[in-house]
């Protein structure tokens, strides 16, 4: 392969490696590196869409190509990790319109994701107890208030970052609202019933004090791979 050929051969020169990046990190555009002696500093994760995400520890561009593009994932790792976290322990005390903003588009997302499960299933278990049997209904008319709130926002003035996140976010939300209108006319009333276990569930767990998402009998932790601010396909 002549592209990775060119890409282990630049040991002296890191920022010639720019051009290869896309094919290593699909949304990885280009690296913001450092000016005078910090040239071979990798200080932010740049978008193809335009989204900067300052490194959390910036990692240096320094021996073996395939060892600083090493540590330079572990550093992208790690960053995105700290911002998804952040992103969580925001979620309860920013104003949602901030929120969407304050963050990188992938934390935005998957924390999003991580609050429609867990609304789903403190519902389910209202329903379960029998303390609140229009528990789902509810919490789902909350959810579309909270799409049509998403919906009067993409309408104002937004930068084109800001519409990217919201227009990828109501993808998401969208398919959560149709589940649960799935769930609540089916009757569904109990968390281990298969139509809630099929769907594709984010929790942040304490014990590893990471996202972990599970379906059916899997569980796999979260990635933390750079995605910038792309569009998501609608879910079917």
């Amino acid at each position: 392969n002549d592209e990775l050929l060119e890409i282990l051969s630049q040991t002296r020169d890191p920022h010639a490696v720019q051009p290869h990046l896309m094919k290593c990190f699909d949304a990885l555009k280009k690296l913001t590196f450092g000016d005078g002696d910090d040239a071979n500093q990798m200080k932010a994760l740049n978008s193809a869409e335009g989204e900067v995400v300052p490194f959390h520890k910036p990692p240096l561009a320094e021996g073996a190509v395939e060892h600083w593009l090493m540590g330079m994932q572990t550093a992208m790792v790690s960053t995105l990790y700290t911002v998804s976290k952040a992103c969580l322990e925001a979620l309860s005390t920013m104003d949602k319109k901030q929120w969407y903003f304050a963050f990188p588009a992938a934390p935005v997302i998957m924390i999003g994701c991580i609050e429609w499960t867990l609304g789903v299933e403190d519902a389910l278990a209202k329903l379960r107890d029998g303390s609140d049997k229009g528990a789902l209904l509810q919490y789902n008319k909350d959810w579309i208030s909270s799409i049509q709130g998403m919906v009067e926002l993409v309408r104002t003035q937004l930068t084109p970052l800001q519409r990217g996140i919201l227009a990828a976010k109501l993808v998401i939300d969208v398919h959560a609202r149709d589940t649960v209108d799935a769930m609540c006319a089916m009757g569904i009333s109990w968390a281990n019933d298969f139509e809630w276990q099929r769907q594709l569930r984010y929790y942040w767990e304490e014990e590893a004090d990471d996202c972990v998402i599970r379906q059916t009998n899997t569980r796999f932790l979260y990635g933390y791979e750079y995605l910038g601010n792309s569009m998501r396909l609608p879910l079917t």
